[in-house]
């Protein structure tokens, strides 16, 4: 029957699609078979590590992009662009930025090579400053507020307002933030750049969360102060949470999905000492005793 079906015109142009076929798929197989298999080296690995942790540093400075003006002679701008590029309309050139672990951000100037802008808060709001050739000057987010603070604040007048804003980091940093619902005790506890939240139950089971942040700005309204942070991991989000001052406590609330669990805390106001630089008595002692 096969016999009959290969002398057919049709037979034979199905044996010889068949052949085809078949040949089609030895050489491919073999091609796939013989291909070399790059194999991931140590090196590679290392090189992938270190090509992430530089992205994720300047996927943070993006919350820094935009124009930036300088109180310099010659009213330096420069612009920070979201690609994790800059550049200045004059004196700097242009470059590459990222934020270090330092809270520092970093430039890297085709002329100047590496400068560091250290970050500050004025007014409740933040800044850089930075310097060169031994000239120090300032980086405002905003025109207007550079020309108010030039024109408006003496050196004492910034002194006095950064005390009134350093009570509210004093109340949001000092001691922890505490809230107990269904026999869990939720707490959230404030550092310089980064906050814990821990969920406790009644069991003794915990779970900690630790998140890294950029405080961006502080809005004081009466007996009450609006945080606006942006968070290391997620660089596009800013989150914000509002203390207020009543008789006997502060409290915190947030709107929900800002922080995990909970949207509001507290704590006593005995619980909180206020300074003027953050250093409480203890850090003054502290301070002296390594000095002496």
């Amino acid at each position: 029957m096969i016999k009959n079906l290969l002398e057919t015109k049709q037979g034979k142009y199905l044996f010889a699609a068949t052949v085809l076929l078949v040949t089609f798929l030895i050489v491919s197989t073999s091609i796939i078979l013989n291909k070399p298999v790059k194999k991931e080296t140590i090196e590679d690995t290392i090189l992938y590590h270190v090509d992430v942790e530089e992205q994720n540093k300047i996927d943070r400075s993006k919350i820094y992009s935009g124009i930036w003006y300088s109180d310099r002679d010659d009213e330096m701008i420069i612009e920070f662009l979201d690609n994790g590029t800059y550049r200045a309309d004059k004196t700097l050139s242009k470059g590459s930025y990222m934020l270090n672990e330092h809270q520092q951000v970093i430039l890297h100037d085709e002329e100047w090579g590496e400068i560091a802008l250290d970050l500050e808060t004025k007014l409740g709001r933040t800044i850089m400053l930075t310097s060169l050739n031994d000239e120090s000057f300032y980086l405002y987010p905003d025109n207007d507020f550079m020309k108010e603070v030039l024109e408006n604040y003496s050196h004492q007048d910034i002194v006095t307002e950064n005390i009134v804003y350093q009570k509210w980091l004093d109340i949001l940093n000092q001691g922890e933030w505490k809230i107990t619902s269904s026999e869990i005790e939720y707490s959230l506890e404030f550092f310089n750049d980064y906050y814990v939240q821990e969920k406790k139950t009644k069991d003794g089971e915990e779970e900690i969360i630790e998140v890294k942040f950029n405080l961006i700005s502080q809005e004081i309204d009466g007996n009450s102060c609006l945080f606006i942070i942006n968070l290391f991991e997620r660089s596009s989000q800013n989150i914000q949470f509002r203390i207020t001052e009543s008789e006997l406590v502060y409290e915190l609330t947030s709107t929900p999905g800002s922080f995990l669990w909970q949207t509001s805390f507290e704590k006593l106001i005995n619980d909180v000492e206020l300074t003027q630089d953050g250093n409480t008595k203890a850090d003054a002692q502290k301070i002296s005793l390594e000095n002496d």
